[in-house]
């Protein structure tokens, strides 16, 4: 195994652009001169968290105080630190995230050069002093749009996330804040390049069920001079099961054929077990070992199985070792604006979408790839991961040099997540097929190089089993005829009453976006906010600091995003009748629209499960403080909506469609027998009593339908083989808030956190 040593004190000294002079300031003696400004740092870290601790900003997640980050967006950073020279030979220095343009120099010397926050780059070292060597990173602003031309499509205040290679949200979306200043974002190590390394040890399945499977394992290894006296050998172990196989090494790559009886099958959360092998792959060089990998995989098929349109036979499912599982998702954003705090926050939050009940997460193409920790836990916790591609909502440059960036990009991160079981999908990016309407002809999407060129041959290279996506929503020929009749969708339209005609009369088979606003708390909005009850100034435009935390860039009431207050206010009065001023009503109002509206949209697609593969709902957590549709806000306080998922996402549940008639669904694999009761609560009556046996995955029509028209607040209870809870409300759209707040507390259900 190659020995490394993290990098993580250095000093760090910024310049605004003006104040910088142009010169080559390669060393810190030099930096020292220029009168730039210095600050010791940990690494990873963000520019903007430094310029906190600092007291040059001010806390940029409470107020209006965002918005001053943008004076340093111009500003150059220069990283430096001094080290000894290793006691491995053939050094060299890794960077695991540069956010995103930096010129690297060792002892004066430039090692190279990054463009692109989501690579790893490793640089060979020159020679070293046995002490007192430096490392320095000069870091550039990356608000240029180069390279651009008319065809461009983009956020308005956003094109220069397409041309270069950073996390498109940073340059400001509707769910987080322009905050674009970058740093070292992830961790910098000397570590050895040994003549001789196991490179690639990749397992995959290509066949599988309860007697046995076919997998393949790639290797890949580096030797001084010819592979002859090379051997490869895998051994795994998972419980009872175990495989070993060795394969002599003809040359520095090959795959080898390995057949397991009676294999412990990885399956999804609802589906099965996760069941996990630990693999040991070793180098063997005239019968010693040279190097090893060692990592944890699941044996499994996973196939998506997908029509271009919701026709009658149209399909969009995913099947797991032949299986069809019914998605139960949320879509996956970064769940911080810094993205050096994400790590700590990861687990916490991937443990409230496995409250949920939730099978799978959408790490969603406007973010960045997640970290091991994240991949790791999806595997061990039967979470399925829809990966995209860091791509979003633009159309992108199709020159040579930014395809290479993109491949070598790619690369990496498929050899980094391919041997994570819960990967299931690969998606070339989020919405940029749609991109192309957004102004003048809309051009075929599918003439796009990046998603129908590179990626998938860097897939077919490196990651040949594992379905791939060219886009979400996807058009291909046949969408591009018949964009409204897509399988797949993100269901946004007007956002109006969230059971209008838009959503009501929806045709996709599977939704990979839907949502709907849900006000913070009071104690969270008094968290970030001065004056939380001011919501709208005297003339109806959003107050600045509620613009500031709709994610809008500035202060321009007609700007980007700062629609989404007023729409927040908009879907209360929908159901309301009118918009509450005091703001624990206000609040409360908004987290009861949110959450029958998500509960709506759940309960749609698993009413239709025979037909339809899955809903992915917008979003489980926020990554600042912010109105938002998040059903967790950035201080992990629950809305409504949560405890509402949580019910409509129970394995067997029993809802009520629009009409009254009242089912139970089963999405387990055996059949369930329940005793249950039905409850109207307004008028504290019950109105139905039964048994039934619930077939396995299958939804099941009870014998009571109840009078919507008259209204009512209906309480359904079973137990037996499964039991729980779950509610219809007949009164929307026209809800009174105390009546159905009385309901709420009379069922049990008033569940509001932070009031």
């Amino acid at each position: 195994m190659r020995e490394r040593l993290q990098l993580k004190d250095w000093t760090l000294y910024y310049l605004r652009e003006g104040a910088w002079s142009g010169e080559e300031l390669n060393s810190s003696a030099l930096l020292e001169k220029s009168g730039a400004a210095r600050a010791a740092v940990r690494v990873p870290c963000d520019f903007e968290q430094v310029l906190m601790r600092e007291g040059v900003l001010p806390d940029l997640y409470y107020s209006d105080n965002v918005w001053a980050a943008q004076e340093w967006e111009s500003a150059h950073q220069w990283y430096c630190i001094r080290f000894d020279r290793p006691a491995f030979a053939e050094a060299e220095v890794l960077f695991e995230g540069i956010d995103t343009l930096a010129d690297v120099y060792c002892n004066g010397q430039l090692l190279g050069r990054a463009e692109n926050m989501f690579r790893t780059y490793a640089f060979a070292l020159p020679a070293l002093a046995e002490r007192g060597n430096e490392l320095v990173v000069h870091i550039r602003p990356v608000l240029r749009a180069e390279g651009l031309g008319a065809g461009s499509r983009a956020l308005e205040h956003g094109y220069a996330y397409l041309s270069v290679r950073k996390c498109a949200s940073s340059f400001g979306w509707d769910i987080l804040p322009r905050l674009c200043c970058g740093g070292l974002w992830k961790g910098v190590f000397l570590q050895e390049r040994p003549a001789c390394a196991l490179e690639e040890a990749y397992l995959y399945t290509l066949t599988a069920d309860a007697a046995k499977a076919e997998l393949v394992l790639w290797y890949a290894f580096r030797c001084a001079g010819a592979p002859q006296g090379y051997t490869v050998r895998a051994e795994g172990v998972c419980g009872d099961s175990r495989f070993s196989v060795s394969a002599k090494a003809w040359s520095t790559a090959g795959n080898v054929r390995i057949c397991v009886p009676s294999p412990a099958l990885w399956y999804p959360r609802g589906a099965g077990e996760p069941r996990l092998y630990s693999v040991t792959v070793t180098l063997y060089k005239d019968g010693r070992a040279a190097d090893s990998r060692t990592f944890r995989t699941g044996i499994r098929t996973a196939k998506l199985v997908r029509t271009s349109l919701a026709v009658p036979e149209g399909k969009f499912e995913f099947r797991i070792n032949g299986k069809k599982v019914f998605v139960l998702g949320t879509n996956w954003v970064p769940t911080d604006a810094l993205h050096t705090q994400m790590p700590a926050r990861t687990g916490r939050a991937l443990a409230l979408a496995e409250e949920l009940g939730c099978n799978l997460v959408r790490v969603w193409g406007g973010g960045v790839y997640e970290s091991d920790a994240f991949y790791d836990y999806c595997d061990e916790h039967g979470i399925l991961v829809w990966q995209d591609f860091m791509m979003a909502c633009g159309v992108y440059p199709q020159d040579g040099a930014f395809c290479e960036n993109l491949r070598i990009e790619a690369e990496q991160q498929v050899k980094r997540l391919r041997g994570h079981a819960s990967l299931v999908l690969w998606a070339g990016d989020n919405e940029c097929d749609f991109a192309g309407r957004w102004g003048g002809r809309w051009p075929d999407p599918n003439g796009n190089r990046l998603t129908r060129e590179v990626l998938p041959a860097v897939l077919r290279a490196h990651d040949p089993e594992r379905d791939y996506l060219p886009s979400s929503p996807y058009i291909d020929g046949e969408g591009y005829r018949f964009p409204d009749l897509l399988s797949e969708e993100h269901l946004w339209g007007p956002r109006d009453y969230f059971k209008g005609d838009y959503y009501r009369n929806a045709a996709c088979l599977f939704a990979s976006e839907i949502g709907y606003h849900g006000c913070p708390s009071p104690a969270s909005l008094r968290a970030f906010l001065a004056a939380p009850e001011r919501m709208f100034e005297a003339d109806g435009t959003p107050a600045r600091e509620y613009l500031a935390h709709a994610a809008a860039p500035d202060a321009d009431p007609n700007g980007s995003f700062a629609y989404r207050i007023g729409l927040m206010a908009q879907q209360v009065k929908t159901l309301f009748g009118s918009v509450p001023k005091e703001i624990n009503v206000f609040a409360k109002c908004s987290q009861i629209s949110q959450a029958e509206a998500l509960k709506y949209f759940i309960e749609r697609f698993r009413l239709r499960m025979d037909t339809h593969g899955g809903i992915v709902w917008w979003n489980l957590i926020d990554g600042w403080p912010q109105v938002s549709d998040a059903v967790v806000d950035y201080f992990f306080c629950k809305k409504l909506a949560y405890p509402f998922i949580r019910r409509s996402q129970q394995p067997v549940c029993m809802m009520m469609e629009e009409d009254g008639r009242l089912f139970a669904v089963n999405d387990t694999d055996g059949a369930v027998r329940i005793a249950y009761t039905v409850r109207e609560l307004y008028a504290k009556a019950e109105k139905a009593r039964g048994k039934a046996e619930l077939a396995p995955r299958s939804v099941t029509a009870l014998p009571y339908a109840a009078d919507v028209a008259a209204g009512g607040f209906y309480l359904f209870a079973w137990e037996g083989g499964a039991c729980g809870r779950n509610h219809f409300c007949a009164d929307l759209p026209h809800l009174e808030f105390e009546r159905y707040c009385a309901a709420l507390r009379r069922a049990g259900m008033d569940e509001f956190e932070g009031f």
